[in-house]
């Protein structure tokens, strides 16, 4: 790389030792150097390193690229919470988003590692806005880890994605987590619960809520519970899977509802679930104008019917 070489070269003195002046690589202005950086992949950050370790400006830009987007299991969290415990820590701000990965668990205790380290975590990571949790852990997540995450996040997080065999003990219970981030643009509960008590008090799904992925077994909860708690949010992206003939009526009335907003509509069968394809088909109403596709496989194929609509 051209420039990578102009950038070696000013490091030495005319000696060819190391200059001791952290800042002896080509000076730009700082517009020029969000042009230069732009042109290097963000995936690239051992380019962005190198830059980092010539320029002081390039510092910052460098460690964002490395820490916008953190991924954390049971092997990294207690050195993560380690070094956001550190007095000289500077990587606290730039993370954005925080996946925690517990697909593979190697503990069995009533309370994993994502309730012991979680907590204390997000509480020193204060501008994050994506957060993901993909779990198979069997035990319910602790009211605490949930205290912790609405405490941190309520009026920051704009997307929310949990995969969790175990989540929440109530339906009850999931949904005063989810209505708890008020600014939530994104919405996936792929998770399950026990009891399907619905909450009680006046909350509703957060109102700036457009793109909303479910699985059936979740949406036949949710879906009509929306519908009797006013307003609807403006959902603009709605998909579904894995929906039965027992769902359709509910889905039928759900989109009905939201299509004044509604851009995107996918709509994922079960398998053999021909009919409940054919009651959402003739019962949904849109509103918009647009393009739908149905797939109706063959009753001995081993695909999945789907419904497809796109705005025009």
């Amino acid at each position: 790389m051209v420039g990578k070489s102009r950038i070696t070269a000013s490091t030495t003195t005319s000696s060819g030792s190391l200059s001791s002046n952290f800042d002896m690589g080509p000076h730009f202005l700082p517009e020029l150097e969000q042009l230069i950086l732009s042109h290097i992949p963000e995936s690239d950050k051992e380019t962005l390193r190198t830059c980092a370790t010539i320029r002081r400006d390039w510092v910052g830009i460098s460690r964002a690229a490395d820490f916008s987007k953190v991924t954390l299991d049971e092997k990294n969290s207690l050195s993560f919470l380690a070094l956001l415990q550190s007095p000289l820590c500077t990587i606290a701000i730039p993370v954005r988003s925080l996946h925690i990965d517990d697909l593979y668990p190697t503990s069995e205790d009533r309370y994993t590692w994502i309730d012991n380290d979680i907590p204390k975590i997000v509480s020193k990571l204060p501008c994050v806005t994506s957060l993901s949790i993909r779990s198979n852990s069997r035990a319910y997540v602790r009211e605490e880890t949930l205290d912790a995450l609405i405490s941190a996040y309520s009026d920051k997080l704009t997307s929310l994605s949990i995969m969790r065999a175990k989540f929440v003990p109530t339906f009850a219970n999931a949904m005063r987590f989810f209505c708890a981030f008020q600014v939530l643009e994104s919405l996936e509960p792929l998770v399950s619960w026990d009891d399907n008590a619905a909450p009680d008090g006046n909350i509703s799904l957060p109102p700036r809520l457009r793109n909303l992925k479910v699985g059936a077994a979740v949406a036949a909860h949710i879906f009509p519970w929306t519908l009797a708690h006013q307003p609807i949010p403006p959902i603009s992206r709605l998909e579904i899977s894995e929906v039965t003939m027992a769902m359709a009526p509910d889905i039928s009335k759900f989109i009905t509802a939201i299509s004044a907003e509604l851009l995107e509509l996918l709509v994922r069968f079960d398998y053999g679930e021909q009919g409940a394809l054919d009651v959402i088909h003739n019962n949904m109403s849109l509103r918009r104008r647009g393009m739908l596709k149905v797939i109706k496989p063959d009753a001995e194929s081993n695909e999945v019917g789907e419904l497809v609509w796109q705005s025009s």
